[in-house]
């Protein structure tokens, strides 16, 4: 399968540090209405949102070819992910993020909401274009609904990708640390780079 020799082959420095160079504070992609036609920015890249029972789904899309739909940690904007989706679009692949209820400009009900309600969306998203079965590649809780997703509708997804997938085994001391300073806003930049 193409898609493992590009994470786990040669290439894993380079989607690496693509994903590191999206990491940041990036102006977040516009979207379109949920009855609108896609847009497409002169990026290359499509927005837009997708109902999905009461909730309407904020997804990016660029790239063509076998489908990687990317999801991002917590409540986070998939933004960040601009950098890994550029780099899977140049290498051949057609990148989708897509935004859970609550970040970027997708919207619905969050009380009662669990992983299965997040995998529905993204399984929704995945219908709507047309995409599967997908590569669904999940970083931290993101993997998470990617997991439920390939439980719950396993004809929808090629395979599962897991980012930062962690678990009952804390991380080191030194990493909790750095973790700590990357993430906390306010951080001295000496600090964050590890001068």
């Amino acid at each position: 399968m193409r898609i493992k020799s590009l994470f786990f082959g040669s290439t894993t420095v380079s989607i690496t540090v693509a994903l590191l160079a999206g990491c940041g504070a990036r102006p977040t992609d516009s979207t379109t209405s949920p009855k609108a036609v896609p847009e497409q920015a002169a990026s290359g890249v499509q927005s837009g949102t997708v109902k999905v029972g009461d909730a309407d789904i904020q997804y990016f899309s660029q790239g063509e070819g076998e489908a990687v739909v990317l999801l991002p940690g917590g409540s986070l904007d998939v933004g960040y992910m601009e950098g890994l989706a550029a780099a899977l679009a140049k290498a051949g692949y057609r990148a989708i993020r897509i935004n859970f209820r609550g970040a970027g400009k997708s919207t619905g009900p969050e009380e009662g909401v669990t992983l299965h309600t997040l995998a529905g969306d993204v399984a929704g998203v995945i219908e709507a274009l047309k995409l599967g079965p997908a590569n669904v590649g999940g970083h931290a809780f993101g993997n998470r609904v990617a997991r439920m997703l390939d439980a719950g509708r396993s004809q929808l997804v090629r395979s599962v990708i897991l980012f930062a997938a962690g678990g009952k085994v804390a991380p080191a001391p030194a990493a909790d640390r750095a973790l700590m300073i990357i993430f906390t806003p306010g951080s001295p930049e000496d600090e964050v780079l590890g001068r």
